[in-house]
C-alpha cells in the first residue's frame, strides 16, 4: 500500500535536510531578543522619570512667579505699603498694606509645622476681613533670597525678602524650593499706583 521508500528508514537513503532552526540558534536569539527589549525598556524607563521631573520643575517654577505676580498685585492697587505690621494673627509679619478701601492685606511666613504643604516655610497672606490666613506659597527656602536693591527699609524672613526703597516702590524676593533641593529665586520690582 506505501512505497517501500516512504517505509524505509535505510542510512543510506538520500533525503533532503529538514529546513529550520536548532535549540541552540534559537535560544541565542532569544537572549539577543531579551537584551535588546531590555536597553529600549531601561531607556523608556529612564525618558519618562526625566519629562516627569522637568514636568515637575516647570510646574513648581510657575508657581513660584504666579506668588510673585499676585503680591506685585496687590501691591500696585494698595494705597499704602508698611514694614510694620499691625494685622492680628500675622505674627512675624513681613510687611502690610492698605487698600484704598481700607482694608488691611498682611504677608508673613510660618514654619511647616504639622501641615500638609512643602515646607520648610510657608507664605501666608491675611486681610483684615479673614478669620484664618490663606497659604499663597510653600516650599519656601529657610535661606534669604539674594536680592539686590538700593535703600530702603528691609523686612525679611526666611526665603521671603521686602526692600521697600521709598513709598512708592520696593522690591520682592522670594526662594523656593525646586526638585532635588536647588533654589529659585522669584524677584518683582513693584511700583505702587495708588499712594499718596
Amino acid at each position: 500500500m506505501f512505497p517501500k521508500s516512504f517505509l524505509s528508514r535505510d542510512k543510506d537513503s538520500s533525503h533532503q535536510p529538514i529546513n529550520g532552526f536548532t535549540l541552540t540558534e534559537l535560544i541565542t536569539a532569544t537572549a539577543i531578543l531579551g537584551l535588546v527589549i531590555g536597553l529600549v525598556w531601561s531607556g523608556l524607563i529612564t525618558m519618562i522619570s526625566g519629562t516627569q521631573k522637568a514636568e515637575e520643575e516647570l510646574d513648581r517654577k510657575h508657581e513660584l512667579n504666579r506668588a510673585a505676580d499676585f503680591i506685585a498685585d496687590d501691591i500696585q492697587d494698595a494705597a499704602k505699603v508698611s514694614s510694620t505690621v499691625t494685622l492680628s494673627g500675622a505674627n512675624a509679619g513681613v510687611f502690610e498694606i492698605t487698600k484704598n478701601d481700607g482694608k488691611r492685606v498682611a504677608y508673613f511666613m510660618r514654619p511647616k509645622g504639622t501641615t500638609r504643604w512643602k515646607g520648610p516655610y510657608i507664605l501666608y497672606r491675611k486681610t483684615s476681613h479673614m478669620y484664618h490666613a490663606q497659604a499663597l506659597v510653600d516650599g519656601l527656602s529657610q535661606r534669604t533670597p539674594i536680592c539686590l536693591g538700593n535703600g530702603g527699609q528691609v523686612k525679611q524672613s526666611a526665603g521671603f525678602k521686602v526692600l521697600i526703597m521709598s513709598n512708592k516702590h520696593l522690591k520682592v524676593c522670594m526662594a523656593g524650593y525646586l526638585i532635588d533641593n536647588e533654589v529659585l529665586t522669584v524677584s518683582r520690582l513693584i511700583s505702587v499706583r495708588n499712594s499718596s
